[in-house]
């Protein structure tokens, strides 16, 4: 499936598109046959790989009983980003692996750890080849750009009436239903010709034209000015969803992602993607309002969004010692949503923005289960009149440290990804 397909599918068929694809993995016999080993080969390997990783968070006084120490402390760890990569790396695809490995080795019998191995091996392998290609990019962009903002006498480039036709239905399309003027639309076109560089860029330099002068390509001829042309735009309320913007920034996007697949035979594909995360902020947009998460990861940012998950997989302690069940709290928070999200609003409202909460909850999720609940009911006392929601039907109080536990984590996720992304710069 190629970008344009992910864009446009909905939100159900891109679910279902993943479902079926998961589907399609091989089975256990096909995957070792694929490796070219022998099961025994493989046992071997894996138990190898084990060890490094363990000796090497011994190495490091990395704890393995907590995953936001553990990240939190290798993330903080100056000077060694090539030797505890394979360490990162690991922690990035697949949070829990690491932890899971204990003392017990890999036998041909542990279909489900050689299965789990083979698939860790070939996310880490795809993370790592996108992480060494951000450099790469970064320093062609760059070079590029520089030649962008240099002056060129275009007016006497030519342009095929198929191109033209091109740009004025992605123009119609993505942008404005009106019929831009053609001489401006020949001049974007001249313009994105007009050099080398500029021609490896063809995509961004349109779609930063047709973004910018959107108003002017209808009324009035215009000039592009060179010099910032690709100067970086900061889209707002990209954090949370918007139905005023939601339209126009997917459009914008579609229009992106189609121009590179067009134009795919002059430009450099991989710079471009990469250049789009340097010219604006709509992919985040995209990952804080879409399940695609697996169209950029051409920037430490969107490659670390695109990978890396939660630590957060565990079953909160709230579930068991207030024996809440799933129904109460899925009817709790369809109540709430139709009383102007109360609780949820009050509790988003109440956390600072320095993440102070967040950073003490995950001090006391560093520490173990009982200081997490101690954290999560005290911080729900200062916010609520808690006694109001004690041993009430469907289980109210339980519910409501839940959605503070789910906020807190959420911000938790958010830091740690913070960090990280850091860390790779």
């Amino acid at each position: 499936m190629d970008m344009n397909d992910a864009m446009n599918m909905s939100e159900e068929e891109f679910m279902d598109y993943m479902i079926e694809d998961y589907k399609k993995r091989p089975s256990y016999e096909e995957m070792v046959k694929n490796t070219g080993k022998t099961e025994e080969e493989l046992v071997k390997e894996i138990n190898t790989y084990n060890v490094k990783l363990l000796n090497l968070a011994n190495k490091y006084k990395l704890s393995l009983k907590n995953k936001a120490a553990f990240i939190l402390k290798l993330t903080n760890l100056e000077g060694n980003k090539e030797s505890i990569m394979p360490l990162l790396s690991c922690f990035i695809c697949k949070s829990d692996y690491i932890f899971n490995i204990g003392n017990r080795k890999v036998s041909v019998k542990s279909h489900k750890k050689i299965i789990e191995y083979l698939q860790l091996k070939k996310d880490i392998c795809t993370f790592e080849r996108y992480y060494s290609n951000i450099s790469v990019n970064r320093k062609k962009y760059e070079g590029l750009i520089k030649e962008v903002k240099i002056k060129v006498n275009t007016s006497k480039l030519d342009m095929t009436s198929s191109t033209k036709e091109l740009l004025c239905k992605l123009y119609n399309k993505y942008i404005s239903k009106k019929q831009p003027l053609i001489e401006n639309i020949e001049h974007i076109h001249q313009f994105a010709m007009g050099s080398e560089a500029r021609q490896n860029l063809y995509p961004l330099i349109v779609f930063r034209a047709f973004t910018k002068y959107k108003s002017p390509i209808i009324n009035k001829n215009f000039l592009i000015n060179e010099k910032n042309i690709m100067n970086y735009k900061e889209y707002s309320a990209v954090q949370k969803y918007n139905g005023k913007n939601f339209k126009e920034y997917e459009n914008y996007i579609y229009l992106f992602l189609e121009l590179v697949n067009k134009f795919s035979n002059i430009c450099d594909v991989e710079v471009c993607m990469y250049g789009f995360e340097r010219i604006c902020n709509l992919v985040n947009w995209i990952f804080e309002n879409t399940l695609r998460r697996d169209i950029f990861h051409h920037t430490s940012y969107s490659l670390v969004q695109s990978t890396y998950g939660s630590i957060f997989y565990e079953k909160s302690i709230f579930w068991d010692t207030n024996d809440v069940t799933f129904d109460e709290y899925a009817k709790f928070n369809e109540i709430n949503s139709n009383s102007n999200d109360h609780f949820l609003s009050k509790i988003q409202g109440n956390l600072s923005k320095d993440n102070k909460e967040v950073k003490d909850y995950l001090n006391e999720y560093i520490k173990g289960p009982k200081y997490i609940q101690a954290y999560v009911t005290g911080l729900a006392g200062k916010l609520f009149d808690m006694d109001k929601y004690r041993d009430k039907p469907n289980n109210p109080e339980a519910c409501i440290y839940l959605m503070i536990e789910g906020e807190l984590q959420e911000g938790a996720d958010k830091l740690i990804k913070e960090e990280i992304i850091k860390f790779l710069n």
